[in-house]
């Protein structure tokens, strides 16, 4: 299990070839990873998302080999990268309004479906330079500015 409490300036706790094993070689100790994932995060009162950071992580790791990355996520970044502050990200909840886009036009739906930041973006590229491609599963209980986010 591999800790990085800097979500500000990401970092390799260690190099590559030791974080990335070959899937044959780690398979056991993989399986037990997953399976007791559940219980490692059972008694947490932990809500915030690092989303951004963890993919900032991946495409560390994945520089010297690419690979694809599947991202898991129950809200939108909180803390590290990509987090926004609270009054922009309600202010982005109000934009999936689908009354609101119904009634206000065309401007107003592509100001919906526009990101709020470049960051995701400027991730984005730095995945593809390292030949890394990203599935992007979010399972959130509100809304969340998902332009902002793909």
């Amino acid at each position: 299990r591999v800790v990085v409490s800097d979500l500000e300036d990401m970092f390799l706790p260690a190099p590559s070839e030791e974080l990335l094993p070959r899937l044959s070689d780690a398979r056991p100790r993989l399986l037990e990873f997953l399976d007791a994932l559940p219980a490692m995060f059972a008694d947490t009162a932990e809500t915030r998302s690092c989303l951004g950071s963890a993919a900032r992580g991946a495409s560390l790791a994945l520089q010297p080999c690419g690979g694809k990355v599947l991202l898991f996520g129950a809200s939108a970044p909180s803390v590290g990268e990509l987090a926004r502050p609270r009054a922009a990200a309600a202010a982005s909840a109000g934009r999936s309004d689908a009354a609101s886009l119904a009634s206000s036009g065309c401007k107003a739906e592509f100001s919906a479906l526009s990101p709020s930041s470049s960051a995701a973006h400027e991730l984005a590229i730095d995945l593809v330079g390292v030949l890394a491609s990203v599935d992007l599963f979010i399972a959130p209980q509100g809304a969340v500015d998902l332009p902002s986010l793909a």
